[in-house]
């Protein structure tokens, strides 16, 4: 899309909300701007693959983005189910997350943020965060995924399944903010 196709969509989108989700530094190297003409706050995403020169990509300008676009981010997502899909070793993510939570508090020191200050997370599903514990010791707050369709779950069942679900989780870190 160019620029002014995603400036359109954002406006569009600015009508129900005003924070959005990328899931890769290339979306946000093209969203960022146009988002900041909106005074809307992104959720940046990184794509982690199995693909280490991809990652180092991927990361490199994350590092280079992140900076200039410090005050339209909302929080920083590490890797979009990256253990699930059996992409990096859970010591890898934490390298990484632990890596980018310098940054962002490195970048706090330059820009103070008044109202907010990006936070590093990672995106898995929620089983995955009790399975690794020591994940949910190293981000600012978890960020689970439910997927009731590949868990067979009937929509009817979904609600009393999802409050199950974030019982568990909450539960298991009581100390930690779930989205």
């Amino acid at each position: 899309l160019s620029s002014k196709e995603i400036l359109r969509d954002l406006v569009l989108i600015s009508r129900f909300t005003k924070k959005i989700r990328v899931y890769s530094s290339e979306d946000a190297e093209a969203v960022l701007p146009e988002a900041r003409k909106l005074n809307m706050q992104v959720h940046y995403g990184m794509w982690l693959s199995g693909d280490p020169e991809n990652n180092k990509r991927e990361i490199a300008l994350a590092k280079k983005l992140i900076p200039e676009y410090y005050a339209t981010i909302s929080s920083v997502i590490v890797g979009n189910e990256v253990l699930l899909r059996g992409d990096l070793e859970i010591g890898e993510l934490i390298e990484i997350i632990r890596d980018f939570k310098v940054l962002l508090a490195e970048q706090e020191k330059i820009t103070p943020m008044r109202y907010h200050q990006p936070r590093v997370t990672t995106a898995e599903i929620w089983n995955l965060w009790i399975v690794y514990p020591e994940l949910a010791q190293e981000v600012d707050f978890i960020n689970i995924h439910v997927l009731p369709y590949w868990e067979k779950i009937k929509a009817e069942e979904f609600v009393p399944y999802f409050k199950n679900i974030y019982n568990e989780v909450t539960t298991a870190f009581p100390t930690k903010r779930v989205t």
